[in-house]
């Protein structure tokens, strides 16, 4: 890590990067990656150590800094104090989310998605434009897809009978591969 007198310092981050500096005393980051060993087998520089997060805890909620500022003083990047305060359980920092033009509109959207599920996002928007909607229909579309209900898995019988019967309907070009798992043609 340090050569004679502590003049070289080489430290291998994520990725399998190397970096060597010259500068003494600039080794603090390589202590730190060096102090910090993973029993699984991780790459080791990508995990925080616990004092670390301990005093982004801290300096998080004892003190009231912000997320730069800690950043800049404990030297890490700021999504790794963004991080450890989500695993923490505080919610993400930024503004509150904005209201929507969608919003009034959005009960109704819902539980007409829920009752025809594949209605189109056009039928959609015509219906919520007669209610009083004055937004566009492309970002419409787009807010529709976030809020259309996702379609649930369907069950498939793997049962002897059912597979054959399957295979029956398929045709002659199917071959069922045993030791693979997988259907093939």
């Amino acid at each position: 890590m340090s050569g004679p007198g502590g003049l070289a310092c080489t430290v291998i981050g994520a990725g399998g990067a190397v970096r060597t500096s010259s500068v003494k005393g600039s080794c603090a980051a390589a202590a730190v990656v060096e102090a910090c060993h993973d029993t699984i087998g991780r790459d080791t520089a990508m995990v925080t150590p616990p004092d670390i997060e301990a005093r982004i805890l801290r300096l998080y909620h004892a003190e009231k800094w912000r997320i730069g500022t800690i950043a800049r003083q404990l030297h890490v990047h700021y999504s790794v104090v963004g991080r450890v305060l989500a695993q923490a359980g505080l919610p993400r920092p930024g503004p509150p989310p904005r209201k929507s033009r969608i919003d009034p509109y959005l009960a109704f959207v819902r539980q007409t998605l829920e009752t025809f599920p594949a209605l189109t996002a056009s039928r959609l928007y015509v219906m919520v434009r007669e209610r009083g909607y004055r937004g566009s229909p492309d970002h419409f579309r787009h807010l529709i897809a976030c809020h259309r209900p996702r379609r649930k898995p369907r069950a498939i019988c793997v049962c002897a009978a059912c597979l054959a019967n399957r295979l029956r309907w398929t045709g002659p070009t199917l071959a069922i591969s045993r030791s693979v798992g997988h259907a093939g043609r």
